[in-house]
């Protein structure tokens, strides 16, 4: 967990604090703005009770546990995940860019823990999105 981490279900929506509830900001994603009336963790889900709209569920909040001062300091980032094993199927990865790259030179490699190359995917060819922020 990132110290300082707070979130906050009201009667106007989910809101988020990164600094121990000294700001906050509305976090609503693609959650209507509904009263909240429970929420909890399951594994690194948060998972939201609604009044009225059932249960909503971000899946994977890892990077707004990664969020911090030395992330924002760095032109890229790859945020940590959980350990991925190759089984044929996707993979999801989270990266952080302070201004977006040139598509034309802009590749992403997958490594083996020894350093061996994978797979490289490259911006240009639209295999991953390279916008400004978290993507």
């Amino acid at each position: 967990m990132r110290p300082g981490l707070l979130w906050a279900g009201t009667e106007s929506g989910l809101y988020i604090s990164f600094d121990d509830g000294e700001y906050w900001s509305q976090f609503q994603q693609n959650l209507p703005i509904v009263p909240i009336t429970d929420l909890d963790w399951k594994e690194n889900d948060l998972i939201v009770a609604t009044q009225g709209r059932s249960f909503w569920v971000m899946d994977d909040v890892t990077p707004l546990h990664q969020l911090s001062d030395t992330m924002a300091s760095k032109s890229v980032w790859l945020y940590d995940s959980a350990p991925i094993w190759r089984t044929g199927g996707s993979v999801s990865l989270r990266y952080w860019f302070r201004e977006a790259p040139d598509s034309s030179t802009t590749e992403l490699r997958i490594l083996e823990s020894d350093g061996t190359i994978i797979k490289t995917f490259t911006a240009e060819d639209g295999a991953f999105d390279i916008e400004a922020g978290m993507n």
